[in-house]
């Protein structure tokens, strides 16, 4: 009898979880790496542009302390876009004097809220403000990216090659830093608000929330989709209490933006005059052939037809049906724990809504698909082979590659190639997130707001 023991057949278990620690190790350090490279590329391409954009927040957010201005007027707009012009002539700075002569007329369209911040936070250079402004929309973008990655659970691993990808070949992201616009704050304004009403272990969470929700609109107002279908989706699923604490905390963070701003303009007329602004917005302003996506605009401008109240209309009746019908995704967080995606989904499709319904979206606005993209590509308990899922999924891609570089190989075959590519993909998104499969079974119900 052989005194040997037999050599055993099973694997070293410990070996292979050591080996495979390695493995994500290194996978997570070579994503890291591509990750900290596309930042750079990002932050270097944006680098070129003076930022035509910021120069119009930089400009107002500085003058809006005077006493009696009134900077929505056309009046002001000439007056201020002549006076910078000529502080950028004595400076000698290449950069402000090539934007200054680029506006040389403003205009002011944005919230009393929105000018207000950017006031605060002005230095007076032109260069050192732009520079730090570019690092916020940077830091905006990473810190939505990883929490929203969170919250839909993707892992750790995967979150720097999602953010080398968008910030290398998403090609709103690119717009948003090269014209210094603000859709990387409102993103991160999301990301901080889902964060608050589904994370945060304090029982006056939504409170919280509806103020944050309320300043993010203040801030930017096309974010009031979103609000309205977050509000359309608690009373579809019976969550009173929840829509309750969310407007009394809107109310609060209303009342404390107004105040706010009417501190920095030295007058509470400022809303009111910003409010007539908007009434006299001209049509020509807004033409797809200056980079407006709105398929509102982009079917008015080709076809001569005034879609706007059926289209609302249909977008309304659609979004009630894709949230009575859909029962949201039940996954395990890190803890083990149950977590829905109910909020998660309300607010992606708002983000579309910002594009699809309004009569202005320009190419920079589709960093707010970001939310739709990650949800449609979530890795969830739904078999893979599942038809509903292929489809969602192959939608998703292809609305990805209408806002990629790629796009730029259908400019030969028609006009505003970008614009309208750009209005498909939220189309191409809006159909994805409606079609994308439920579990079987009924979630468990909501935690108590």
């Amino acid at each position: 009898m052989n005194s040997r023991a037999e050599p055993s057949s099973a694997p070293d278990a410990p070996s292979g979880k050591r080996s495979g620690f390695v493995f994500e190790c290194l996978k997570g350090g070579v994503l890291s790496l591509l990750a900290v490279a596309g930042l750079v590329i990002a932050w270097t391409n944006a680098s070129q542009s003076a930022g035509k954009d910021f120069y119009q927040f930089w400009v107002l957010g500085q003058s809006i302390n005077r006493p009696g201005i009134n900077i929505y007027s056309d009046k002001t707009w000439d007056q201020l876009g002549k006076e910078f012009l000529e502080r950028a002539k004595e400076s000698a700075n290449p950069r402000l004097l090539t934007v200054a002569q680029y506006r040389q007329t403003l205009q002011a369209y944005s919230s009393p809220f929105l000018y207000s911040l950017f006031g605060l936070f002005s230095t007076g250079n032109y260069d050192v403000d732009l520079r730090n402004y570019r690092l916020l929309m940077l830091g905006s973008f990473i810190f939505a990216t990883v929490v929203l990655c969170r919250l839909l659970n993707y892992s750790w691993v995967v979150v720097p090659g999602l953010i080398a990808i968008l910030s290398i070949w998403f090609d709103p992201l690119t717009s948003d830093l090269f014209v210094g616009n603000v859709n990387c704050l409102q993103l991160a304004a999301l990301a901080a608000y889902l964060w608050t009403v589904t994370r945060m272990p304090w029982r006056l969470r939504d409170f919280a929330g509806g103020a944050l929700l309320s300043a993010a609109v203040a801030f930017k107002p096309n974010l009031m989709f979103v609000a309205g279908l977050l509000a359309l989706h608690w009373l579809l699923s019976g969550r009173i209490r929840c829509l309750l604490w969310h407007a009394a905390g809107a109310v609060a963070g209303g009342v404390g933006v107004v105040l706010f701003s009417a501190m920095s303009f030295h007058s509470v007329r400022c809303w009111g005059e910003w409010v007539s602004a908007l009434h006299s917005l001209p049509d020509n302003v807004i033409l797809a052939s200056y980079g407006n996506s709105s398929p509102l605009q982009i079917i008015c401008e080709s076809f001569h037809w005034d879609v706007a109240v059926p289209l609302a209309v249909i977008l309304i009746g659609l979004s009630i049906v894709i949230l009575r019908n859909r029962r949201p995704i039940p996954l395990r967080n890190d803890k083990g724990a149950a977590v829905e995606l109910s909020d998660e989904f309300a607010v992606s499709l708002g983000c579309l809504l910002v594009i699809i319904a309004a009569p202005l979206a320009w190419f920079h606005y589709h960093v707010l698909t970001i939310p739709a993209f990650l949800f449609v590509l979530q890795s969830t308990g739904i078999p893979a082979s599942s038809a509903r899922l292929v489809l969602s999924r192959s939608l998703a891609v292809i609305a990805f590659a209408c806002l990629t570089p790629l796009s730029s190989l259908a400019a030969p075959w028609f006009a505003n190639s970008q614009v309208v590519l750009a209005a498909c993909a939220a189309l191409l998104l809006f159909s994805s997130l409606a079609i994308f499969p439920a579990t079987s079974k009924p979630a468990a119900a909501a935690a108590e707001c």
